[in-house]
């Protein structure tokens, strides 16, 4: 069926589907279902439940756009003052936490190569041990 006033057929006003959502925002996919859970951007279901096939209106999507300003709720572009000032102990943090893991390994390497020294070190002892006559052994021994 052609709808009235328009020429493909199609009806202009309806976008259909995540992707011509997000086209129409110039937003990524996973942000427009973001807004749409965060923030109320009006979308429908098809199917009337949670998940599944959703349509737009192109002009409700628009009023959306003009009562909710990008700064105001949609961005995080701006950090509040408390933020800024409490990133840089949490981000001394990480680097102490980074650098101590970093010690943490190499200290295990070491122990590993130690102990793989020592294990080494008695077999060659058990061996010498093994091979040296029983008298030879009583005369150390004494």
């Amino acid at each position: 069926m052609v709808l009235p006033g328009s020429p493909t057929g199609r009806d202009t006003d309806r976008l259909t589907g995540w992707e011509e959502i997000a086209k129409h925002l110039g937003r990524g996919v996973r942000t427009v279902q973001r807004y749409e859970r965060d923030s109320g951007l009006p979308v429908h279901r098809t199917s009337g439940k949670d998940r599944g096939a959703v349509v737009a209106s192109r002009a409700e999507i628009q009023q959306w756009v003009m009562s909710h300003p990008p700064r105001a709720e949609l961005s995080l572009r701006t950090a509040s003052p408390e933020l800024a000032t409490s990133e840089a102990p949490i981000m001394d943090s990480l680097r102490k936490m980074h650098d101590l893991d970093k010690q943490s390994r190499t200290l295990q390497k070491k122990m590993t190569e130690s102990l793989a020294q020592v294990s080494k070190t008695i077999r060659r002892a058990r061996t010498r041990a093994a091979q040296t006559p029983a008298p030879a052994r009583l005369k150390r021994s004494a």
